[in-house]
């Protein structure tokens, strides 16, 4: 119920945005969908984090300027490869109890490499 209501409260904020921003929306939802669910299907959870976050980039530049420029993919793609990084050192804190329990991550897949 409580998700529920969150999620109709942030579908209420678009009717303060642009048509772009709106079409650019379910592509949010999907992505802060599917990121829970990545440590336990693929090697770099990190990298979907950052997709997922990084999408807020996107809807921001949308919003603000009504099209998608280069420098907006750039950004996004800046935003991606921070989030992996910094999620990376915080997942090497975890890294033995997540090999234990099979939880995925880029700190084992990179392993000494990190």
């Amino acid at each position: 119920m409580g998700a529920a209501i969150l999620m109709a409260l942030a579908a209420s904020l678009l009717a303060f945005v642009n048509r772009l921003t709106i079409l650019l929306s379910p592509v949010a939802f999907l992505l802060a969908s599917l990121y829970p669910f990545s440590k336990r299907v693929l090697q770099l959870p990190q990298a979907v984090l950052g997709i997922s976050f990084g999408w807020g980039v996107v809807m921001a530049w949308a919003s603000v300027r009504g099209r998608l420029d280069l420098s907006c993919w750039l950004l996004y793609a800046s935003t991606v490869l921070w989030a992996l990084a910094y999620d990376t050192i915080y997942a090497l804190q975890d890294r033995e109890d997540d090999a234990r329990v099979g939880i995925k991550s880029s700190a084992i897949l990179f392993g000494s490499m990190t």
